[in-house]
């Protein structure tokens, strides 16, 4: 889809400010907030520490303080579909196939074979 294309189709043209907002936030809130978007769904705050470089979930918690993500339980997602929609587009395709990659076989061998978590690992 072109940019302009994109920018009319998504909440109004709110897809640029939304993007410039993401791009603001500190790299290991973006780089948790890219997980999620590859992920298509919730993930589980324990596999998102597995997957990314960083440490302890005090950026989950910024990131639910700033209105990005909220928590369920153990799972971590945005609060808005439109963020996973315009990180995911802003990812570059070499990157978005590494993570989909990491995702599936982490969440395959993390031993969520059933449910949500089986159709989630077939996506990847």
């Amino acid at each position: 889809m072109k940019p302009d294309t994109f920018q009319k189709e998504t909440a109004g043209g709110q897809a640029p400010k939304l993007l410039d907002r993401m791009r603001e936030l500190p790299s290991d809130e973006r780089e948790l907030a890219d997980w999620i978007a590859v992920a298509g769904g919730p993930l589980r705050t324990e596999d998102l520490l597995e997957l990314s470089s960083v440490l302890g979930d005090e950026p989950m918690g910024r990131l639910c303080a700033r209105g990005v993500c909220e928590r369920r339980g153990e799972m971590l997602d945005f609060r808005h579909p439109l963020t996973r929609e315009v990180l995911y587009s802003a990812l570059d395709a070499q990157n978005r196939v590494f993570m989909h990659g990491e995702l599936g076989e982490h969440l395959s061998k993390a031993g969520h074979s059933t449910g949500l978590a089986a159709a989630m690992i077939a996506k990847h």
